[in-house]
């Protein structure tokens, strides 16, 4: 029986596989192939940059920036799409009446076409 720690963790690491995969090539990748640095940095090039980025507060103000573009790109398409979809769909509900009063209405006429013949 497995315990409630291994349970919570299995599914952690196994999510973590992926990324482990990605870093490890990362890491290799340098070291196989011979292309120019601004391409893809070392994994070292790129955590001295973190922490700079860190120490400076740069990487806290271009996050919230980032953030904050996101925000008002969801804000804008919901602008545009929650109209959009309301008036689409009373578009289709009229079709869809009307459709239904035309079916209808030819049920009958051939239902009273048949009784009468």
């Amino acid at each position: 029986m497995t315990s409630r720690f291994e349970r919570a963790v299995y599914p952690v690491l196994l999510g973590a596989i992926p990324f482990g995969v990605i870093v490890v090539f990362w890491w290799l990748a340098p070291r196989m192939f011979e292309y120019p640095a601004y391409m893809l940095p070392t994994t070292a090039e790129v955590l001295k940059r973190l922490g700079e980025l860190i120490q400076s507060g740069e990487l806290l103000g271009s996050v919230l920036s980032s953030l904050g573009r996101l925000l008002g790109a969801f804000v804008i398409g919901n602008l545009i799409a929650i109209p959009l979809g309301i008036l689409l769909a009373m578009n289709a509900r009229r079709s869809f009446s009307k459709r239904w009063r035309e079916s209808r209405g030819r049920r009958w006429q051939s239902c009273g076409s048949a009784s009468a013949t």
